[in-house]
């Protein structure tokens, strides 16, 4: 008899631990189910307020793609103040950069529209010492400017002042390799085939700064055009290789 009862007992023991177990299941259960609707209500809206959680993998990609658009920013802006391809000046220039043969015409006939623009021109350098102080005055000013420039001053030395002025927004002309007067004009009379040996001169030292790229359509006589008698022949020449001559209508008196 109390084998049967300690059976009728472990029995019931058993059934206890049993219901105790199924009702603790029922509750994780409902718990599990209970979390995971919250959470999945939060993550609606997440989404709905324009928040996505994000992986670690989605995070990655990210900040791969930033680094990338930000290296192709710096590429942009480095672009900019480059020389641009065929051209005397940089990439950005091009907003403000007005064609020779048009500035030589409107100095001598006037703007179509009576516009009053000025050009800022500078001569006779590059050098380490005027060329950085206009350099440093136009720089303050937000003023671009173009210098025309003798061949026979550029070397390895300024190389970096020519750089400075195409990376400022500047642009670069030429002003004779030699700017001797007697050798340009003996006699004050044009020597055509002297003025463009030293404007072909003139290509091949800046060459030597921004490569085979540099192209400027601008040439100034040193003295000037209407100081020297018999230029036509030069200035055909010029022109053939794509050269307009440049001359001014006003002056600060340096000279």
């Amino acid at each position: 008899m109390k084998r049967n009862a300690d059976r009728k007992q472990t029995s019931k023991t058993y059934t206890v631990l049993l219901i105790i177990l199924l009702l603790s299941a029922i509750v994780t259960i409902g718990g599990v189910s209970v979390y995971n609707r919250a959470q999945s209500k939060r993550i609606e809206e997440a989404k709905a307020s324009g928040f996505v959680p994000k992986s670690k993998r989605d995070i990655a990609r990210e900040e791969e793609i930033k680094k990338r658009l930000m290296e192709e920013e710096e590429a942009r802006r480095k672009a900019e103040i480059e020389l641009a391809p065929g051209k005397n000046h940089n990439q950005k220039a091009n907003a403000y950069a007005y064609p020779t043969a048009d500035v030589a015409k409107w100095m001598a006939e006037g703007t179509p529209d009576g516009e009053k623009i000025a050009f800022l021109t500078f001569d006779d350098g590059p050098n380490l010492t005027n060329t950085p102080f206009v350099m440093d005055t136009l720089q303050e000013l937000g003023v671009p400017g173009t210098f025309f420039v003798v061949g026979g001053n550029i070397t390895e030395e300024n190389s970096d002042v020519l750089r400075r002025e195409i990376r400022e927004g500047h642009a670069i002309a030429f002003h004779s390799f030699t700017h001797n007067y007697d050798l340009l004009y003996p006699g004050r009379y044009g020597d055509a085939a002297r003025i463009l040996e030293e404007a072909k001169l003139c290509e091949k030292a800046i060459s030597s700064v921004f490569g085979k790229e540099f192209r400027t359509g601008a040439f100034r006589y040193p003295g000037g055009h209407m100081s020297w008698n018999a230029l036509e022949e030069a200035d055909a020449k010029l022109l053939e290789r794509g050269y307009t001559w440049m001359d001014w209508n006003a002056l600060t008196g340096d000279a």
